[in-house]
C-alpha cells in the first residue's frame, strides 16, 4: 500500500511538471496584457515578464509582473472572452 501511494504521488508530481508556466516572449502580447491590467484600474507602468500558466477552472490564466513595484497579477481570459484581473 505504501508503494502504491508513493507511485501515485510520483505520477502527480511528473504530471504537474509537464504543465509548467510558459514564458510569453512576444512584445505585442506582453503589451496587451499590460493594457488589460491597466484597464482593470491597477497600476502597471510596464510589464517585464508574463507567463501562460494554463487552463484553469475559469479560463486561460496568465501571470503578469508589472513594474515599478514588482506587482504580480493573475489575468484570466474566460471562455466568453472577458478578462478577470486580480492581484496574485
Amino acid at each position: 500500500m505504501k508503494r502504491l501511494i508513493v507511485f501515485v504521488l510520483m505520477i502527480i508530481a511528473f504530471g504537474t511538471m509537464a504543465h509548467a508556466m510558459e514564458e510569453i516572449k512576444d512584445p505585442k502580447q506582453i503589451e496587451a496584457l499590460t493594457q488589460v491590467v491597466r484597464a482593470a484600474n491597477f497600476a502597471c507602468g510596464s510589464c517585464g515578464l508574463a507567463y501562460y500558466v494554463g487552463v484553469k477552472h475559469r479560463g486561460k490564466e496568465f501571470k503578469v509582473y508589472c513594474y515599478p513595484g514588482s506587482n504580480k497579477f493573475r489575468v484570466t481570459l474566460t471562455p466568453d472572452k472577458k478578462f478577470i484581473v486580480e492581484p496574485w
